[in-house]
């Protein structure tokens, strides 16, 4: 195992590029980072920031402050897409500009550029169309990613109670696919032919 970058305080997520371009958001340095060619730069300054989804050039960055940004990734350009730093959850079926997201942990795009964000005990919708914010799902999801097939796969977990792993067909069905009070998930990629998962810590 090699070393990419140093000089993190709390990386949370990464997301990467098809040129192998990694961004990285770093929940105690309030930032999003760029690694290329093993140079690091910062990207943009987001508070608390934590979930990334990329689009393009458009990187989608979730806060624990409780609001959603979009960054242009060749200009440094932030613009906010969703919550107002309220931690509620209110607005559904209205603008998510104007809509409150409580603590949103992580986001997730589908092939159609719809916005999914975690939501503290559901999974909210921005249609990228309208703007527009609805509940997708009520089912607790610290971490998601879709299928090339439509299917929202994620995972959850409590200290307390332990965690899953689960899924949500394009219909709406929702499967649960493993529980346990001693699993921890911490994110989940899925590749050409398995669901990978990150365990916290073992119990």
């Amino acid at each position: 195992m090699s070393v990419i970058a140093r000089g993190f305080g709390e990386p949370v997520n990464v997301e990467r590029t098809e040129d192998g371009t990694l961004f990285v958001s770093d929940l105690v340095r309030n930032s999003v980072v760029r690694i290329a060619r093993g140079r690091a730069t910062t990207v943009a300054t987001i508070e608390a920031a934590v979930g990334l989804a990329l689009r393009g050039t458009s990187l989608y960055v979730s806060s624990l402050a409780s609001f959603i940004s979009r960054v242009d990734v060749t200009t440094g350009a932030v613009e906010r897409v969703a919550g107002d730093g309220t931690p509620e959850s209110t607005g559904d079926g209205g603008p998510a500009l104007e809509a409150q997201v409580e603590t949103p942990h992580s986001v997730a795009l589908d092939r159609d550029g719809n916005l999914y964000l975690e939501a503290q005990g559901s999974i909210r919708r921005i249609d990228a169309g309208t703007g527009v914010i609805t509940t997708y799902a009520r089912v607790d999801a610290s971490q998601m990613t879709f299928g090339a097939d439509g299917t929202l796969y994620f995972v959850h977990g409590d200290p307390r109670f332990g965690g899953g792993i689960g899924a949500i067909a394009p219909d709406g069905t929702v499967r649960r696919f493993f529980r346990s009070s001693t699993f921890l998930p911490t994110d989940l990629v899925l590749t050409a032919n398995a669901l990978l998962i990150g365990q916290w810590r073992p119990f």
